[in-house]
């Protein structure tokens, strides 16, 4: 597995950004976070990445994304349902594992279905979970 340097956290609840930060920062110091709280917001920065990598060398590019599934405004299902339909993101996609305190078996399964999705993470993220993923 590449190595692991930019995370995108993407949850509306800022408490669980910084635990996911905290986690990330206590497994590996070297790894950079950006946390986005809003669905609407983190979708258009996904879309844009690209073009952001190719204009701007220090753009924020995450090699892997830590993404909701409850958020007001829009689910993890329905941002991953849009970045399906931008073909320049399927093109060169981004890793994207769900990250929800859903234990429902219906939700792991239809993430899991999403074509975009690399995962299945029950909150919160610590290193047990960091360690089976990165290693």
């Amino acid at each position: 597995m590449t190595p692991i340097k930019k995370v995108l956290i993407i949850d509306d609840c800022p408490i669980n950004s910084f635990l996911s930060q905290k986690a990330l920062a206590e497994f590996n110091e070297d790894i950079s976070t950006k946390t986005i709280n809003f669905p609407e917001e983190a979708l258009d920065y996904l879309k844009s990445i690209l073009d952001l990598s190719i204009n701007n060398l220090n753009a924020f590019k995450p090699d892997i994304v830590f993404l909701d599934l409850h958020m007001p405004q829009m689910t993890g299902f329905q941002m991953l349902d849009e970045l399906e339909k931008n073909e320049a993101f399927i093109q060169n996609p981004i890793d994207i594992y769900m990250l929800s305190s859903s234990c429902l078996e219906r939700d792991i399964q239809i993430a899991l279905n999403k074509k975009l999705c690399q995962g299945f993470i029950t909150k919160p993220l610590n290193q047990i979970k960091l360690n089976t993923l990165f290693r």
